[in-house]
């Protein structure tokens, strides 16, 4: 396979994480607003690796704005690579607080927006690739700058995970986090 390869060569650069914020195998994932101004530092990131800002991807928006449905509502980072014939991806939502009542939204609607680009590869390259659910191991992960004071007044468990919760939401899983620092093989849950 070499959709993250083409991924690479053919999603628009502001669309890309900056090379700047990558410094060897490790990177940094920044979101800066009104509410939130948060880095987070992922290492081991394979050199082939690439990380996608779908948040900011508004021309591959194609239904109508404003539905209840949140369809424009896109996670912060997608993080792409391949390894042993199956396409990894990693999606990662940054907040000010976790959980968030609308980051397991934005993770569950960036998950068409990958299928989206194997198809595209998969017409552009004239590929018969294995179907999305068997090429594709994905996680969905929201990471805050602190946990919201509803978790935090209830009893939590010492674990050498990072990952303080998880929850279903639609078909997803969706883990939840406040650290600042990561090694990308957390980010790959069973």
């Amino acid at each position: 396979m070499e959709f993250v390869k083409w991924v690479g060569e053919n999603v628009q650069p502001p669309r890309r994480v900056p090379e700047s914020d990558r410094v060897g195998q490790t990177v940094n994932l920044r979101e800066k607003d009104a509410n939130i101004d948060m880095c987070i530092r992922v290492d081991d990131i394979p050199d082939s690796a690439v990380i996608v800002r779908p948040d900011i991807a508004g021309q591959w928006r194609v239904l109508k704005e404003g539905s209840d449905k949140k369809w424009d509502s896109l996670c912060d980072y997608l993080i792409l690579w391949e390894a042993s014939a199956k396409i990894f991806a990693v999606f990662v939502e940054l907040k000010g607080t976790s959980p968030h009542r609308t980051g397991k939204i934005q993770l569950h609607w960036t998950l068409p927006m990958l299928y989206y680009l194997l198809y595209v590869f998969n017409a552009d390259t004239s590929s018969v690739s294995l179907p999305i659910e068997q090429a594709v191991v994905s996680n969905f992960i929201e990471i805050g700058d602190k946990k919201s004071r509803r978790i935090v007044k209830g009893r939590v468990k010492a674990s050498p995970s990072p990952f303080f919760r998880v929850d279903r939401y639609k078909g997803i899983q969706v883990h939840y986090s406040v650290e600042k620092e990561f090694s990308l093989c957390q980010f790959m849950i069973d």
